[in-house]
């Protein structure tokens, strides 16, 4: 009778300890199956916001903006067209002179990208060309650029003004 229950006892020790150790290894499956879905989530991420910044750039580039008050020599002017256009515009207000208000158009442009770029992104627009001394740089109202470990992304393409070739960067992150 008692070797009995001894068999008896050693046999729920056992069915005891061998789903112990099934649990363990279900967890140790579960954490690494999902370590390794973190890192693979990660680069989809960063995959994504590449094409996501693609896809804002050109959507920008094909919204029209204006009217917009803005003033070139000291005279107050009006103006409607193209993201694209109204960066031009910009650029040669900007070379034209320091009395040269461009504010409503770097405001419309502004509101264009922030209609495009969702929450939690971040954005900053560059634009610069061949003898302009300083970029026009337009960016989300209290962005600064990212700190170290942010996912960033940045697409560009060519701007041309008055046959001067520059460049129209986005840059994304989180």
């Amino acid at each position: 009778m008692l070797r009995r229950r001894r068999r008896g006892l050693s046999a729920l020790f056992d069915a005891v300890l061998f789903f112990t150790i099934i649990l363990a290894a279900t967890g140790a499956l579960f954490w690494w199956a999902s370590a390794a879905r973190a890192g693979a989530t990660a680069d989809i991420a960063t995959r994504d916001l590449g094409r996501a910044a693609a896809d804002i750039q050109s959507a920008a580039l094909e919204c029209t903006v204006g009217p917009v008050d803005y003033s070139l020599g000291g005279r107050s002017l009006l103006f409607t067209g193209t993201v694209c256009e109204c960066l031009a515009l910009i650029v040669r207000c900007r070379s034209a002179g320091p009395d040269s208000g461009t504010a409503g158009l770097e405001g419309a442009v502004r509101r264009i990208y922030a209609l495009l770029v969702e929450e939690p992104l971040r954005f900053e627009v560059r634009a610069s060309a061949e003898g302009l001394v300083q970029d026009i740089v337009i960016s989300d109202e209290g962005a600064g650029p990212g700190g170290p470990g942010e996912v960033r992304w940045t697409c560009s393409v060519p701007l041309v003004v008055n046959g001067l070739e520059g460049e129209l960067a986005l840059h994304l992150w989180r």
